[in-house]
């Protein structure tokens, strides 16, 4: 009875240790694909996943009304050619405004020094108008 635990034991050790190394090659064989995201001082882009709020533009020296103060993002797709999120232009003064808004990034370009794939164009929709340009980060 000992023997057939100890087997047991033994069997469950090696398909975790199996489990876990085949998840660890897994997850080295993804690249993860980010979104360049201009900081709150507006010096520098900062690269995010599935962001949530992103200021969007084709560089930080950008001026407002070439760039998008996005919140309460929720990512449709992410990881392919094309990501897909809805959520709200604030705009760049107080109040702020909430204009619902469609965002788009598109043109995936592979970073090797990073390991990584950056959306390298966007495209922010609303019904005020469309804003959309190349990200010149990474």
């Amino acid at each position: 009875m000992l023997g057939k635990s100890v087997r047991l034991a033994a069997a469950g050790i090696a398909a975790c240790g199996i489990l876990s190394a085949s998840a660890a090659g897994a997850t080295e064989a993804v690249r993860p694909y980010k979104a360049s995201c201009i900081d709150n001082s507006f010096s520098r882009f900062v690269l995010r996943v599935r962001p949530t709020k992103c200021i969007m533009a084709s560089s930080p020296s950008a001026p407002y009304g070439r760039a998008a103060n996005l919140a309460a993002l929720r990512w449709k797709s992410w990881g392919g050619s094309t990501a897909v999120a809805s959520g709200f232009e604030l705009g760049f003064h107080l109040p702020y405004a909430h204009i619902p808004a469609v965002v788009t990034l598109t043109r995936p370009a592979f970073v090797e020094e990073l390991n990584i794939y950056i959306y390298k164009h966007f495209r922010v929709r609303t019904r005020y108008g469309t804003l959309s340009g190349s990200i010149q980060a990474g």
